[in-house]
């Protein structure tokens, strides 16, 4: 979310739409997240309707206020791979693992939180 902040800042935008249709409703499911960042706020929806090709619409408004940090839902395989990419000793790799994942990782099993 950092980067999406960075590019409406860049830009200077106050709104974002997401627009996605009934076959892929993961995209627009997206306004949700981003509203529980704290980040933004719903300013507009138009549902995407599931007799016809008509496109749903989300717009959100940037609310100014920094994003809290939110769980993320992985597959074993991505967290595999995220684990190799810390093993890895060539430089500067460490640093960007850091920066992408700045509170670190940590993994839920049967409830229980981790440290990753």
């Amino acid at each position: 979310m950092p980067n999406l902040l960075e590019q409406m800042r860049q830009s200077d935008a106050d709104y974002l739409m997401i627009s996605g249709s009934h076959k892929f409703p993961g995209i627009l499911q997206l306004s949700k997240i981003l509203q529980r960042s704290n980040a933004f706020e719903l300013a507009h929806v138009e549902p995407a309707q599931r007799s016809s090709s008509k496109r749903g619409v989300v717009l959100l408004k940037r609310t100014g206020q920094e994003p809290k940090t939110l769980a993320t839902q992985m597959t074993m395989q991505v967290l595999m791979g995220i684990r190799r990419c810390e093993r890895v000793q060539r430089p500067g790799y460490k640093e960007r693992m850091q920066s992408t994942f700045p509170n670190g990782i940590v993994t839920l099993s049967r409830g229980t939180p981790r440290e990753g």
